[in-house]
């Protein structure tokens, strides 16, 4: 989109009253965010005042596509950093082999007894035995 002859607040505010039934969208993001850059640069946004920082949010929002919450934290990294630079994201490599390699052998692990859990429930069934056994025959008689 060529947007240079836009070049004072009031061609804005013209701008987005006679294109309101019209929708931009810019397709690559880093394209748009050098866009967004240059119209702060070109604007000075900084040191416009709350209305007027208002009708440049809305050209671009129009223009980007972008929801206000996103155009306020660009401007906001704009204002902190004099840049705007997208966010470092995940890499690609991930893959599931890993974490399911990691869930197999940790529920094989979890359904094999354990010797602190193992010997106690060992050592009551045979007192039960025992105890059973001394009932049914008490003078020790085999």
């Amino acid at each position: 989109m060529n947007d240079t002859r836009i070049k004072t607040i009031e061609q804005v505010r013209e701008f987005l009253a006679g294109n309101s039934a019209v929708e931009f969208s810019i397709s690559a993001k880093d394209e748009c965010y050098s866009w967004i850059e240059q119209i702060l640069i070109r604007f000075g946004y900084r040191n416009r005042g709350k209305a007027e920082k208002g009708l440049l949010l809305d050209l671009i929002g129009k223009v980007s596509g972008y929801s206000r919450i996103q155009i306020k934290r660009l401007v906001k990294q704009y204002s902190d950093t004099g840049r705007i630079k997208r966010r470092k994201s995940i890499s690609k490599g991930f893959t599931v082999l890993p974490v399911l390699a990691y869930l197999v052998d940790s529920a094989v692990r979890s359904f094999a007894p354990k010797g602190y859990v193992y010997q106690p429930r060992v050592a009551a069934q045979q007192l039960l035995w025992e105890g059973n056994a001394q009932r049914s025959n008490p003078n020790g008689v085999a």
